[in-house]
């Protein structure tokens, strides 16, 4: 999926400095934070980190009522879903612009509007912030590609 491949991986940081390892939220950090009782857990930032490997890694600054609380790094498989992935991507760097229903086609200022502390979040709903909205950058829905 070499379209998919950033060639300079700051172009979207946008003077942010680059990732370093210290800097990445480890399992226990990703626990607690998401173990807080605020309901104002909101991406900061996030861009395509690195694709010098066969699959890209983007990231989320993550902020719990303004305060930076972390990053967390998510790789890409581009292999086994080439449009998820491409999809997920694009929302990260923005570069796709408005969307179908005239919101911004990107995560940042998004909320994690459901949290299960120690198993999972629920984030990405770019158009109506609480889980029951959502687009695509190829329009509402796409199939799931990994049935």
């Amino acid at each position: 999926m070499t379209s998919m491949m950033n060639p300079n991986p700051t172009k979207y940081i946008k003077g942010a400095p680059p990732l370093a390892l210290k800097e990445t939220v480890s399992p226990d950090s990703v626990l607690t934070l998401f173990s807080s009782s605020s309901t104002h857990l909101v991406i900061l930032s996030l861009f395509v980190l690195d694709t010098v490997m066969a699959n890209p890694r983007v990231f989320f600054d993550l902020s719990i009522d303004s305060n930076h609380t972390g990053r967390i790094v998510m790789e890409l498989f581009v292999d086994s879903t080439p449009i998820t992935a491409e999809n997920f991507q694009a929302l990260c760097t923005g570069e796709k612009g408005i969307g179908m229903v005239r919101k911004p086609l990107h995560y940042k200022g998004s909320t994690f509007h459901h949290v299960i502390p120690g198993y999972m979040v629920h984030v990405g709903d770019i158009t109506q912030g609480n889980g029951i909205g959502g687009e695509s950058i190829n329009g509402s829905s796409f199939a799931d590609e990994t049935s």
